[in-house]
């Protein structure tokens, strides 16, 4: 006789959606390999939602928006045939080899005892700013027992705890779109969530974790003293070591920020967040860059270490995607800073070693190669970057007339660099150095249109924005450009070189200052129509 064929698990992916004509054909597109059914829940759509969603092929019921994220959701999750359920939001996707890892663990690992927590991407801003994750509940057994419940933040927690369902984690990601970074999106969600959060306080329910999505949401607005004191009530409120406080402190932090004047109430704050998680690598680096900014550079380097030593993170809160690389990345400039460049030099080959295809980190050791005239290191630490690098060859051209700069040679780095920006080459390397050497050789107007296209690449650099800064006052004076220690790469105020990269690129600021890569961001609810985005 034959084996009967096993017959595999249903998989269901629901949505709640409005509005959302733009980006949901391409969600419905990303899972339509995997799902026996796509189901899309309506709440009020006044564009072309309901018709886009019917014609991917999805099964569209509509639903008036009653103020509650929760009641929306638990309607489509009864209007699900599935054995399991895939939550997904209007503009998310999943790449083809996750929907097909997420579909063969479907099949065959699946516990109907577990639900599972994805990790949602947020991509960076821009190129100078790090992506962020959240690890969310998004696969879940279909069962009577499990419902949503709050009306902003909805959760599942309560349920999944009455049915016994351990929640695990699995490698997956989703990707959450660019869109999120819009500021009319962060406003109309921030707005909306406001008004929720306050119903849902008005009725006495999900306290701490309402604060929080209150706090902000009044945070993305802009209203900063008011969020500040929806944080404090739900750190008052929160159990002690519990998401909700993690996430309450992180919010109280960035509603301090952009007032140099609050620097010691940050100080103030973080210390008692550290006194309940001690080992948090987004607060340890939060501290290293207050410290940073006192100029108390041993007390920051502390702080960095233990981020790189330990890097504990609570999935469940908003975080860098990148958080060990930022402090590995803090540590080794603080180092430098303080002069202690072998021992920089180790911290990032060292993490190399652990995370060989990190380019944020073998970039930066790239250039501390290049900063102490290092040129074999350099070049076999070159030779790691990926394959597809823009413009690689040319790249490795300005890195050794970068090495050349480095040490003064201005007349033999100059052919290298010129013949890597004629290639095309614009990373901000090849930039960088070749105006420096522009500068330092007093040729200005050659300078200027570099630093300019260095400007539009990197905004928000403040090593770049001094330097034109200088070349405007210096071309409305019709003088030379001074040769300057920072100019021309002395090793004595190079670390000045290195603070503003430091502030640039690495320093684990809030996301208010979009320049950098930033741990401490305020959290966002769990209103995945879409989510909150970020600050």
């Amino acid at each position: 006789m034959s084996t009967p064929a096993i017959k595999r698990p249903r998989l269901s992916v629901a949505m709640i959606v409005r509005d959302a004509q733009q980006c949901l054909e391409q969600t419905i597109q990303s899972v339509a390999d995997i799902a026996e059914e796509v189901v899309v829940v309506d709440t009020g759509s006044v564009d072309k939602t309901v018709e886009c969603a019917a014609a991917a092929g999805a099964t569209v019921l509509e639903r008036k928006w009653d103020d509650s994220f929760s009641t929306a959701r638990n309607f489509c999750l009864k209007n699900t045939t599935g054995d399991w359920i895939l939550w997904l939001d209007a503009g998310e996707t999943i790449d083809v080899d996750t929907a097909t890892a997420l579909r063969t663990f479907v099949d065959s690992q699946a516990d109907p005892a577990k639900a599972y927590m994805l990790f949602v991407e947020l991509a960076p801003e821009s190129e100078i700013v790090s992506g962020e994750r959240v690890g969310r509940v998004r696969l879940i057994p279909r069962r009577d027992d499990l419902e949503f419940k709050g009306r902003v933040s909805e959760r599942l927690n309560d349920s999944l705890e009455r049915a016994n369902i351990v929640v695990e984690a699995l490698a997956l990601q989703i990707q959450r779109p660019a869109s999120d970074h819009a500021p009319d999106v962060k406003r109309a969600k921030a707005n909306r969530d406001v008004k929720l959060a306050k119903i849902e306080l008005a009725e006495g329910s999900g306290r701490p974790i309402v604060m929080v999505a209150a706090g902000a949401a009044l945070a993305n607005l802009g209203r900063m003293d008011e969020a500040a004191k929806y944080f404090r009530r739900a750190i008052e409120e929160s159990e002690r070591g519990s998401t909700e406080m993690l996430e309450a402190y992180y919010g109280l932090l960035t509603a301090q920020d952009g007032d140099p004047s609050k620097r010691e109430t940050q100080i103030a704050i973080c210390i008692e967040a550290l006194d309940v998680y001690p080992l948090d690598a987004q607060l340890l680096c939060g501290m290293g860059s207050y410290m940073l900014a006192q100029n108390r550079l041993d007390l920051a380097a502390r702080s960095y270490q233990l981020a790189v030593d330990h890097s504990q993170i609570d999935p469940a809160t908003w975080h860098l995607s990148a958080i060990a690389e930022v402090a590995t990345i803090c540590l080794s400039l603080t180092l430098q800073l303080q002069a202690k460049e072998d021992e920089a030099q180790a911290v990032l080959e060292q993490s190399l070693e652990r995370h060989a295809d990190s380019v944020t980190v073998r970039r930066q050791l790239l250039e501390l190669h290049i900063k102490r005239g290092q040129l074999k290191e350099a070049m076999a630490t070159f030779d790691g970057l990926p394959c597809e690098t823009p413009n690689r060859e040319a790249l490795r051209s300005a890195v050794r007339g970068a090495i050349l700069a480095a040490n003064k040679n201005w007349l033999a780095a100059a052919p290298y660099l010129n013949t890597a920006y004629s290639a095309g080459c614009r990373d901000p390397l090849c930039l960088r150095w070749l105006s420096i050497t522009y500068l330092s050789t007093d040729q200005l107007d050659l300078a200027t249109p570099v630093l300019q296209e260095w400007h539009r690449l990197e905004p928000f650099n403040a090593e770049v924005a001094t330097y034109l800064e200088a070349a405007a006052r210096q071309k409305a004076a019709g003088t030379q450009a001074p040769e300057s220690a920072a100019v021309v790469g002395d090793k004595t105020d190079q670390s000045a070189l290195d603070a503003n990269r430091h502030l640039r690129v690495d320093s684990p600021q809030p996301p208010a200052a979009p320049d950098t890569l930033a741990p401490l961001g305020v959290p966002r609810s769990e209103t995945v129509d879409p989510p909150q985005a970020p600050v």
